[in-house]
């Protein structure tokens, strides 16, 4: 997607909004230290370009776009391998990987499974899901709130959503 449609996007979404076209949940107002495998400045000073180029790393999770002059005179960009903990800041806007799932949801109840998770990463706790066939929703749980590890919730119903920065939620794919 162009990176002026993509700015323009940004400019309409509410706060928290999900970004669909480049799978990201953006944040205004949030900056998400540590984690760090990339910092660029840039040119645009727009989060979208932050966001193409953590949409274009595999290896990103995440990603902090800081305002110019902040950091120096361009705006700068983080890109995150994992998605550290919320911090509320002016200075920046930080957007999460979401492929299928959101950031700030929990989906409490219907669990019929759950386990912990060896890598911070919700994507796999959204194919853990994908491959039995009685699940029909997921939430992941952030490392240290359940334990030392990320877990994972297997659902085997579809419970409501309830915001909470805990978590990550999804729906199994396919409408079920």
């Amino acid at each position: 997607m162009h990176a002026r449609i993509l700015t323009l996007l940004l400019a309409l979404l509410p706060v928290g909004a999900l970004l669909a076209a480049e799978g990201f949940q953006i944040e205004p107002g949030v900056d998400r230290p540590g984690s760090d495998i990339a910092q660029i400045a840039l040119d645009a000073a727009e989060p979208a370009e932050c966001a193409k180029l953590c949409a274009d790393n595999p290896d990103c999770q995440a990603f902090t776009f800081v305002q110019p002059g902040v950091q120096g005179e361009q705006a700068m960009c983080w890109l995150k391998d994992a998605v550290p903990e919320a911090v509320a800041s002016d200075c920046c806007t930080s957007g999460l990987r979401s492929e299928g799932y959101q950031w700030g949801v929990d989906r409490p109840g219907a669990d019929y499974r759950d386990f912990a998770l060896e890598a911070e990463q919700p994507a796999l706790c959204r194919q853990a899901c994908e491959e039995d066939a009685d699940c029909r929703a997921f939430t992941y749980v952030r490392p240290g709130l359940q334990g030392d590890a990320p877990r994972c919730w297997l659902k085997n119903e579809v419970p409501e959503p309830v915001a909470s920065d805990c978590c990550a939620s999804g729906l199994r794919s396919g409408g079920h």
